[in-house]
C-alpha cells in the first residue's frame, strides 16, 4: 500500500531531471503575494505517495517533488499549490504543451480538454487528468512527455505534473492517477 504523506518532507530536493529544461510553472506571471500564498498552503495539504516512488523535499513552486526509487530519473513528479486559477486551463495546457514542443491548434485543444479523465480524490473533488502522450502517437517514444492534473479546492489550484519520455509517462500513468485521487486538505 502507499506511503501517507502528512508532513513536510525532510529528505534533500530532487534536482531536476536533464529533459525537463526550465521550470515547469514558469511563465505563470506570480506576483509576490501569490507566492507566499502558495508556500502557505503547502502545509495544509496531504497525498499518498504510490508504491514503488520515492519523495523529496519540494523546491521553488514545488510543495512536493517524487521520483521512481528504482529509476530516479525516468520520471519527475512534482506538486504546486497556487491560489485561484493561475493562468487558466487552456493557458497552462498551452505552456506545458510548449515545454514537451508539442503545437495544439485550437481545436485540438478543445477536444483533448473534452477527452481528459476525471478522477474523483480522496477529499470527493474531481480532478482533471490530461495526458499529453495521447497527443504524441506515432512519435519516438524517447521523447519529452508530460501528464498533468488539475485539482480545484476551491482557494486553491493543486497541479500535479509528471515529466519524462512519452514511454516512461506512458508506463507510470496508474500510479500518478492514484497520486492525483490522494491529494486533499488536511
Amino acid at each position: 500500500p502507499p506511503a501517507i504523506r502528512n508532513t513536510p518532507p525532510t529528505t534533500p530536493a530532487m534536482p531536476n531531471a536533464p529533459f525537463m529544461g526550465e521550470d515547469p510553472h514558469a511563465g505563470l506571471g506570480l506576483n509576490i503575494p501569490m507566492m507566499k500564498q502558495a508556500v502557505s498552503q503547502d502545509s495544509s495539504l496531504a497525498w499518498d505517495v504510490p508504491s514503488g516512488w520515492e519523495e523529496a523535499t519540494g523546491s521553488s513552486m514545488r510543495v512536493a517533488s517524487f521520483k521512481l526509487i528504482e529509476r530516479p530519473d525516468e520520471i519527475d513528479v512534482s506538486i504546486v499549490s497556487l491560489g485561484g486559477m493561475a493562468g487558466g486551463l487552456e493557458a497552462n495546457l498551452n505552456r506545458w504543451a510548449n515545454q514537451i514542443s508539442l503545437d495544439i491548434d485550437p481545436e485540438e485543444l478543445v477536444k483533448f480538454i473534452e477527452s481528459a479523465a476525471v478522477v474523483k480524490t480522496r477529499g470527493g473533488v474531481e480532478a482533471k487528468v490530461f495526458d499529453f502522450t495521447k497527443l504524441q502517437k506515432g512519435r519516438d517514444p524517447s521523447g519529452k512527455s508530460m501528464a498533468a492534473a488539475i485539482v480545484d479546492l476551491g482557494d486553491a489550484t493543486v497541479f500535479v505534473k509528471m515529466a519524462g519520455t512519452i514511454e516512461a509517462v506512458s508506463k507510470n500513468q496508474e500510479a500518478f492517477k492514484a497520486l492525483t485521487q490522494s491529494v486533499r486538505k488536511k
